[in-house]
């Protein structure tokens, strides 16, 4: 082999070797395309079915609210509080219906409308809808009947005829009869 030759193949075996490589590249772009595109589809997929479902009981709930709305509105003492009762009730299962049926998308799309139009309105709605999330997290977070979270209560404590007061933790009772272990002089 000459000089002039062995370059040639060089050449030859590198630009063979730089093709093969733009081959392989493209086809793990393409790949890797094909698995994103793939793993996106599932990805929405399972998001909707869980919306789905989430809106399914979210309805379901709703109904059970108008049931014990209607139950409570046959009891009422009041012809007015029956009255607001059974108002409050066809409310909440009109909207568990509309909720029903409707998709997804469209609750989505329409709170975004609304959110354009009306963006004060939509925060208030948000903070609203958060704070009432929030007490109802609190309110139901054990099952004993206490409240989730124990505030300190202050407790006027009396040693040789001077009044101390002590921050009292622990308890929930305002009067301090929950027997409390830790006190805090402020």
């Amino acid at each position: 082999m000459t000089r002039e030759t062995l370059k040639q193949t060089v050449k030859d075996a590198a630009k063979t070797t730089r093709d093969a490589g733009a081959d392989a590249l493209q086809a793990a772009k393409q790949e890797t395309a094909r698995v994103a595109s793939s793993a996106a589809r599932s990805l929405r997929a399972e998001a909707e079915t869980r919306a789905e479902e989430g809106k399914a009981h979210l309805s379901q709930q709703g109904m059970k609210l108008n049931d014990a709305l209607r139950n409570r509105a046959e009891n009422a003492d009041y012809e007015i509080e029956r009255r607001v009762l059974n108002v409050v009730a066809s409310s909440v299962a009109e909207l568990s219906d509309d909720l029903r049926s409707r998709s997804v998308s469209s609750i989505i799309d329409e709170t975004e409308r609304f959110a354009r139009m009306h963006p004060g309105a939509f925060v208030a709605g948000a903070a609203i809808a958060g704070f009432a999330l929030a007490r109802f997290a609190r309110a139901s977070g054990r099952g004993d009947g206490s409240p989730a979270i124990q505030y300190p209560v202050p407790v006027t404590v009396s040693t040789s005829g001077d009044s101390v007061g002590a921050m009292v933790s622990g308890a929930h009772d305002p009067v301090g009869q929950q027997g409390a272990t830790d006190t805090e002089t402020p």
